[in-house]
């Protein structure tokens, strides 16, 4: 009876969680300024707390800090963030991606944060955001300084 309960109790422990995915669209403004804006996209949840990084761009981490929000709160959460980068987005550029995230995400409030900065404008803390909801599957959001839209679908 004990080694049947240790067993059943190990296989409850083993049971992975279940990913669902998530592609975003993202349409850079054009601002018509020479240096590039910084973005990232991470997860929320429902009172805003950050979650965890999805895909950050540009390549020169003395900029990283201007993306203050994300910097501050991703590094609280242990995250490396000197192991990310990602491709630099030209100004009026689109860029699609498709993300692994944890299922339970979805329909919790939890929510798609694309957050911004530039020299020129500064920083965007919440440029774009976009609540995981499968009622909406996909949904455009239009930005502000930096951004034209996003377009989050899930898949």
């Amino acid at each position: 009876m004990q080694k049947t309960l240790l067993l059943f109790t190990s296989l409850l422990w083993a049971v992975p969680a279940l990913s669902a995915s998530v592609q975003i669209e993202l349409d850079s403004k054009d601002t018509g300024l020479k240096l590039q804006p910084y973005y990232v996209l991470y997860i929320a949840d429902s009172k805003g707390k950050f979650v965890k990084t999805l895909q950050q761009f540009g390549q020169k981490p003395q900029f990283k800090p201007g993306l203050q929000a994300w910097f501050r709160n991703a590094n609280r959460a242990g995250e490396d963030i000197d192991a990310l980068s990602g491709p630099s987005l030209r100004n009026g550029a689109k860029y699609t991606g498709t993300y692994n995230i944890d299922d339970t995400y979805i329909d919790q409030g939890y929510k798609i944060v694309l957050e911004s900065a530039s020299s020129k404008l500064g920083n965007k803390r919440r440029e774009v955001v976009v609540t995981l909801d499968k009622n909406k599957p996909t949904q455009k959001a239009t930005g502000k300084d930096h951004t034209d839209s996003i377009t989050v679908a899930l898949k």
